[in-house]
């Protein structure tokens, strides 16, 4: 499966990707560590550096289609192969 990554988590020692992800339940876009499961709200959030991460916020995700992160405006944070 292609994933729609933005960087290297910077809380399992580069080992996770963070992708942008979708929650089954809500379909709500947010970004998460493939790894650690750590999760960010925006790629702002994570891009930021200030803003806390969290765990168990949100539920069971699946990948999210381009469409769904271009609405968002969120394409601009996948980084290119």
């Amino acid at each position: 499966m292609n994933e729609y990554r933005i960087g290297i988590c910077p809380f399992c020692d580069g080992q996770g990707q963070v992708i942008i992800v979708k929650e089954k339940k809500t379909k709500t876009l947010y970004v998460s560590c493939d790894e650690c499961e750590t999760q960010w709200n925006t790629p702002d959030d994570f891009n930021s550096g200030n803003c806390l991460p969290s765990i168990n916020t949100f539920g069971l995700y699946e990948k999210p289609t381009i469409d769904e992160i271009k609405e968002k405006g969120w394409d601009k944070y996948i980084l290119k192969e």
